[in-house]
């Protein structure tokens, strides 16, 4: 065979040879990807949407609220005008308009006190004991503005218990009032004659 033949088997020898692997770089520990199916997590639920009715019913009890302070100040108002009403009526001389004026004006819980007492004096005036105890006795059961306003209406209601002859229930107020004024004006002497009284000596 000359230099210039072709060796066939030479060539197809190449071509049998498998061709070698490509490299293979190590992978980093960054780079390792875990295709395991643990690995792959869910992702977390939406939360579920607000109920409609849940917020319905907060904004009808906002709501509810406002219109109960809107009322609690209306209604406040109202009754002030009719405390001021009473008052020009009274200094008027028309104490009937005046004591029909008080009594709606002590519908309100932060003027029972007063009015309930400004109509207490005006059957006073009228020498109307019974009307007197019933207004002194509301008057009573509200909130009185200060401690002194307090015993001052127990002492009062006291003398009128005993005017209209409920001895037993005069001297319980003015025990009370001693409980809480101590020696107030003149309860001491009154709890002495009351009780003698009670015990009909």
């Amino acid at each position: 065979m000359s230099a210039n033949a072709i060796d066939l088997d030479s060539i197809l020898g190449d071509f049998d040879e498998p061709a070698p692997p490509p490299p293979v770089h190590a992978a980093d520990e960054d780079d390792e990807v875990d295709l395991s199916l643990d690995s792959v997590k869910k992702a977390p639920a939406p939360p579920p949407p607000a109920a409609p009715e849940t917020e319905e019913a907060d904004l009808d009890s906002v709501f509810g609220s406002m219109r109960t302070q809107s009322a609690k100040r209306s209604g406040l108002g109202d009754a002030e005008k009719q405390y001021k009403r009473g008052l020009s009526l009274r200094s008027a001389g028309d104490i009937d308009g005046a004591i029909e004026a008080f009594e709606k004006a002590s519908r309100a819980p932060k003027l029972r006190f007063g009015t309930s007492r400004l109509i207490a004096r005006l059957y006073r005036d009228r020498n109307d004991m019974p009307k007197v105890l019933e207004w002194l006795e509301h008057a009573a059961q509200a909130l009185p503005p200060t401690s002194d306003e307090s015993h001052q209406l127990l002492f009062e209601l006291a003398e009128v218990l005993e005017q209209v002859g409920e001895t037993a229930r005069a001297l319980a107020v003015c025990m009370e009032l001693q409980s809480e004024a101590g020696s107030y004006r003149d309860v001491d002497a009154k709890i002495d004659r009351l009780t003698k009284v009670q015990a009909g000596s």
